[in-house]
């Protein structure tokens, strides 16, 4: 809703919102880095990022001519556009008074400030982007030619420590044929992830030798099934070993939309057995076809990395966080279907203290309060 009082362009608040209605403009707030913000008291329309041309601008600040639609919707990608000829601005998103408007198009009435004019490169530029099909990366790797998935997202940190962010790009590649729909089954999933790393042209390369010593990282025992990580709910990298580079833990689980065993049901309770042995006292604890072995990638003082077994044997694993103890180090946490777990960092190992955090008497209400710690 801009209200806009200027020689060209006159409009009431009312007026306004009765025209935004009738455009059908969302106004329920959409999460965003970047996005304008409009001050109906001034008339003033600051602008993160602009493109004019081959030309971009930071910092923008202008007074809002007319205002010529507002589509709603979502919002498209990208920073705002003006085009001199036609003397309009398209703007992705703006904020108005905590109301967020998208796709939007107005006229300038005047440029009151520019802050920096952005190199080219500065700016994602799609000549520069790089690209790693799946016949260059994951299909060269035995592991993967028969079913593979890039799983949900990169984590990232600055691995090389050079001001720019590196990331961890996980592999899950599914072994044997593929089960029939809704066939019950323990397929096994072998990790083949990689590490890209940036360099001094800003550019990213595979840096999974150079820092693993291994084409790509198996990051959970394949015996015991594999398994895909839960990036989502994932802390933030950070370094847990003293060594100053940033080190990586996630939740590992097969918890990938497989159908489910019914406990009660005579088949199923058979299939279970065949795959997972006799039945435990715990039906989460026996189900063996969601399980992972657990690790973190563990730095050392020289750069490098390794993968560090977690000490618990398999575990339907949903979200792990590292705790700072008073030996200085840290202990990892795993919130599971099942019982918690815990383990010690102690040099480049982890030890099991899931003993010692049984002593604490409010652990259960911790440790069960949600296998979802990071974002649920």
């Amino acid at each position: 809703m801009f209200i806009v009082s200027n020689s060209k362009f006159v409009r009431s608040y009312e007026m306004l919102k009765k025209l935004f209605v009738l455009v059908v403009l969302s106004i329920v707030p959409i999460a965003s880095s970047a996005q304008d913000t409009y001050d109906p008291n001034t008339n003033q329309l600051y602008i993160p990022y602009v493109n004019v041309g081959t030309a971009s601008y930071a910092g923008v600040t202008i007074s809002v001519g007319n205002v010529i639609e507002v589509k709603g919707g979502l919002a498209k990608f990208g920073a705002d556009s003006f085009d001199p000829i036609t003397n309009q601005l398209a703007i992705p998103k703006v904020n108005v008074n905590g109301l967020i408007y998208t796709n939007v198009k107005i006229t300038i009435d005047q440029v009151l400030g520019v802050t920096a004019q952005l190199n080219s490169t500065s700016l994602w530029n799609p000549n520069l982007e790089a690209r790693w099909d799946g016949s260059s990366l994951e299909g060269v790797i035995d592991a993967c030619k028969n079913r593979s998935l890039r799983w949900i997202a990169p984590i990232f940190a600055d691995v090389n420590r050079d001001g720019v962010d590196d990331f961890l790009l996980p592999i899950s590649c599914y072994q044997g044929i593929d089960p029939a729909p809704n066939e019950k089954h323990n397929r096994q999933i072998v990790s083949a992830w990689k590490l890209f790393c940036s360099n001094s042209q800003k550019k990213f390369y595979d840096c999974t030798q150079e820092k693993f010593g291994t084409m790509s990282l198996n990051v959970s025992d394949s015996a015991s099934g594999g398994g895909n990580p839960y990036v989502h709910v994932a802390e933030k990298p950070f370094d847990i070993n003293g060594d100053g580079f940033p080190d990586f833990w996630y939740a590992l689980n097969r918890d990938d939309g497989r159908p489910g065993f019914d406990f009660n049901n005579s088949d199923d309770f058979k299939l279970l057995t065949k795959f997972c042995g006799p039945q435990g006292q715990d039906n989460w604890e026996w189900d063996c076809t969601r399980k992972s072995i657990q690790s973190v990638l563990l730095s050392r003082s020289n750069g490098t990395y390794k993968v560090a077994t977690l000490p618990w044997g398999a575990t339907n694993t949903q979200a792990i966080i590292m705790l700072p103890n008073k030996q200085g180090t840290y202990d990892a946490f795993s919130f599971n279907y099942g019982r918690w777990k815990a383990a010690r960092l102690e040099k480049e190992e982890f030890i099991d203290v899931s003993s010692e955090y049984a002593s604490y008497k409010n652990v259960d209400l911790f440790g069960y309060v949600s296998p979802y710690v990071r974002s649920f």
